[in-house]
């Protein structure tokens, strides 16, 4: 008996048996894959949300897990202290910054006031002025 292969041009039959048993054994290598990655993997619901916990051959204790927790709580307390104080040296410099935008604010009113209180002085004289002018004018 010839090996298959060694024929000149395989028959139908033969290129139908190849083609199956790639499919046969593609599908079994992807049945097994997502066998594992579900047995690895699995979606736990928790208070309401969505979890995926993997599974694995050595858990952990409840002291160890509490641990964690403990850990994952004093990271999270430094993280908002920081925060914190980033957000009172932020409110610090706004409070600086309107603070001084005040002061020149009224440094500039305060200079507009002098300006305006000025020509206010020199009014009344420049008004006398302008009618003795228009009264000669007239005469």
């Amino acid at each position: 008996m010839t090996p298959v292969f060694a024929q000149e041009t395989p028959n139908i039959n033969t290129v139908w048996l190849v083609v199956i048993s790639l499919i046969t054994t593609g599908s079994s290598m992807a049945t097994i894959g997502l066998w594992w990655q579900g047995r690895r993997r699995q979606e736990v619901q928790v208070n309401g949300d969505r979890i995926s916990v993997e599974l694995t051959e050595n858990p952990v204790t409840r002291t160890d897990f509490h641990n964690h927790l403990d850990s994952s709580r004093r990271e999270i307390d430094k993280i908002w202290a920081t925060v914190r104080d980033e957000n009172t040296a932020i409110r610090h410099e706004i409070t600086e910054a309107v603070q001084h935008s005040q002061e020149m604010l009224m440094d500039k009113l305060e200079q507009n006031r002098r300006e305006l209180s000025d020509k206010l002085d020199h009014m009344p004289s420049r008004i006398i002025a302008d009618l003795s002018n228009a009264k000669e004018l007239l005469e």
